[in-house]
């Protein structure tokens, strides 16, 4: 009968102490989401959508977002990869075409992914870039293929590119679909630009890729 008393309070002692690690890793997981980053405050415009992208695992779940930052090309990659693959299929030997990327990079599973899905392609001459900040036609591009969105082959008028840019339907379907602030006020009126050639910030990214998001069926 002591044996079997002793064996109870071993066994019940293991139950709590199981639940009490559940019972905190819960609290830590609701925690991480419940809160935002360090440098993020709920009183910035883009913290709903920095949050939402957080809540979805798009973004990593750190302590800071670093928001201003400029967002690289291979970041970019791997942020639509994880959203729309959730998995990185790093054994496509045949399209491993880039000549600036290799196996041993972190990024190499994203950017081979995105390269077999199309929703990155090479430079002429062969290259990713992936060290180079993405611009505005890049980003919005990348976007707005693994959303799905309909594109919009009509023309704006934007007044900073032609209308037979490369990148000119993404520019006109973000338009379309008010996923980026498109004007800049000069005179007491509105000019219609799109700055194709700008650099894209981490907190720029997040608001346009949650509004697409919020757009798309996918």
């Amino acid at each position: 009968m002591k044996i079997f008393f002793q064996f109870l309070k071993i066994f019940l002692a293991f139950w709590i102490f199981f639940f009490w690690i559940f019972s905190f890793s819960e609290n830590t997981f609701a925690l991480n989401f419940s809160q935002s980053y360090i440098d993020v405050p709920n009183t910035r415009d883009d913290y709903d959508y920095i949050q939402d992208l957080r809540k979805k695992w798009i973004i990593d779940v750190k302590e800071n977002f670093y928001p201003d930052d400029f967002l690289t090309r291979a970041e970019l990659t791997k942020i639509i990869t994880l959203w729309t693959l959730w998995v990185a299929y790093d054994k496509i030997a045949w399209y491993n075409s880039f000549s600036d990327v290799f196996e041993n990079d972190w990024f190499y599973p994203y950017v081979q992914s995105a390269r077999y899905y199309h929703f990155v392609k090479w430079y002429p001459d062969w290259t990713f870039k992936p060290w180079n900040d993405i611009n505005r036609a890049e980003a919005m591009k990348i976007i707005l293929r693994a959303t799905w969105l309909d594109l919009n082959f009509e023309s704006w008028h934007f007044r900073d590119f032609s209308a037979d840019e490369w990148f000119t339907k993404y520019a006109n379907t973000a338009f379309e679909y008010w996923i980026f602030e498109w004007e800049i006020w000069k005179n007491w009126l509105p000019q219609w630009i799109f700055l194709p050639q700008k650099k894209v910030t981490r907190w720029e990214m997040a608001t346009w890729f949650s509004r697409a998001l919020s757009l798309s069926e996918y």
